[in-house]
């Protein structure tokens, strides 16, 4: 695949279209034995005729973004670039990508369950990961960290998307994970987790950070809680704030 100038299209008497209303998408065999099935896009060429690329090509570039180590910038800077992700685009199209493969997961595989359900989702997700909320300077001294930045996986997302079927968690949840943090009535430190409890109306929530060996924190849940939960974490946990 190659891209082309203005001039190599003209030279080469091509004609550009737009896609609008064109594309589809069905899913297509990839293993016999396994009966995996996964989502190729097509291309309506007139006459029905379709073009559909190849399983391993079905795939937009252009929607894996980049993100800088935001650790190597002030505190200030890296919050900015984070909330202009999460606020814009970028957040949107990560979200809705995740989102579609678990629905056609879950079309194709109507009687998986949960865990089942992951592992099948699983060869459609990749490693990338977008950053979510930023970690204050007085909030990484308080928990042990140096990085300033709270990261959401491919995987965590599905797992979320799949798990929390009709509890009232959505994509604009998610974009208030900074405010989640940053108003938090109680943080609690626990064996394997830095937890936030905060209330939105008259439903409370709890969101659930990790920290990685190599420094880095992951956020690995976000649903709603009930008091006897928090109260459960308090007495477990090391109550960093909001324990009077």
């Amino acid at each position: 695949m190659r891209a082309l100038t203005a001039k190599q299209v003209t030279d080469k008497g091509l004609t550009v279209e737009k896609s609008d209303g064109k594309l589809s998408e069905s899913l297509e065999l990839v293993s016999k034995r396994t009966g995996e099935l996964q989502p190729v896009t097509g291309y309506d060429l007139g006459e029905n005729q379709t073009f559909q690329a190849g399983v391993g090509w079905s795939y937009n570039t252009g929607a894996a973004h980049w993100h800088p180590d935001l650790d190597n910038y002030p505190y200030a800077t890296a919050k900015q670039y984070i909330e202009g992700a999460v606020t814009g685009p970028e957040f949107g199209s990560f979200y809705r990508r995740i989102e579609r493969a678990v629905e056609v997961t879950v079309q194709a595989n109507p009687e998986l369950r949960q865990a089942a359900l992951l592992d099948a989702v699983s060869p459609r997700l990749s490693k990338e990961w977008m950053p979510v909320a930023s970690v204050h300077p007085d909030l990484q001294a308080e928990i042990g960290v140096q990085t300033n930045q709270v990261l959401l996986s491919q995987d965590t997302l599905a797992k979320q998307l799949i798990n929390r079927t009709g509890q009232p968690v959505t994509f604009n949840h998610y974009r208030q994970i900074q405010q989640a943090i940053n108003t938090a009535s109680t943080v609690i430190r626990t064996a394997r987790n830095l937890v936030f409890y905060h209330q939105v109306e008259n439903q409370l929530y709890r969101l659930a950070l990790k920290r990685t060996r190599s420094g880095e924190i992951f956020l690995v849940s976000y649903h709603p809680a009930r008091e006897g939960t928090r109260t459960t974490d308090m007495k477990k946990g090391e109550v960093l704030r909001g324990g009077e």
